[in-house]
């Protein structure tokens, strides 16, 4: 990994232990223990080191997505029961306990910055319509907004309120249900 690359994970650190009001160049010069103003070096502004994030953010959420939904669902082999187990098993992996800190930093960021995390939902909805149409789902590109919907608050209510874990296989009726 490169410098920026380490700067990047240590702002993810300082985000998902401290929150958005902890991140300073200084806290992610500190956590990537290096001298002070390396971050600074880098990303000029809090800002930008902010947009690093959100890229990072999409690159991770893209390559989950991949990797559970794979080749197969976008050349349409999975049908609608094997898709629906596989997005639960998205979402249980996206709440556990190493994932949890990351997915808590992407819906923080999506509240605060949420101008900036647009361009990746619509990326997001647009491959969710074309994994679902492929799957045989009607109206596919109104299920993918709902799913995403469906997820993010999961996800929200797993993460933040909810005293009980998520159950897979509760997960994969709502999403079964959800797309009809």
């Amino acid at each position: 990994m490169g410098r920026r690359e380490d700067l990047v994970e240590a702002a993810l650190c300082v985000l998902s232990e401290g929150g958005l009001k902890k991140l300073t160049h200084r806290a992610v010069d500190a956590a990537a223990s290096l001298p002070s103003g390396s971050t600074a070096n880098i990303f000029r502004t809090r800002d930008s080191l902010v947009r690093a994030v959100l890229e990072e953010m999409e690159i991770r959420d893209w390559s989950l997505f991949q990797e559970f939904l794979g080749a197969e669902a976008v050349s349409g082999v999975l049908g609608v029961d094997e898709m629906t187990q596989v997005l639960a098993e998205a979402i249980m992996r996206m709440a556990s306990s190493t994932q949890a800190p990351v997915t808590r930093v992407r819906l923080t960021l999506t509240l605060v910055h949420a101008d900036e995390v647009r361009g990746g939902h619509v990326r997001l909805i647009r491959a969710l319509t074309g994994v679902l149409e492929s799957a045989g789902v009607a109206s596919p590109a109104d299920r993918a907004v709902q799913l995403a919907a469906f997820i993010d608050g999961t996800l929200l209510h797993a993460l933040t309120v909810s005293a009980k874990p998520l159950e897979r296989s509760a997960l994969a009726a709502a999403i079964g249900a959800l797309l009809g």
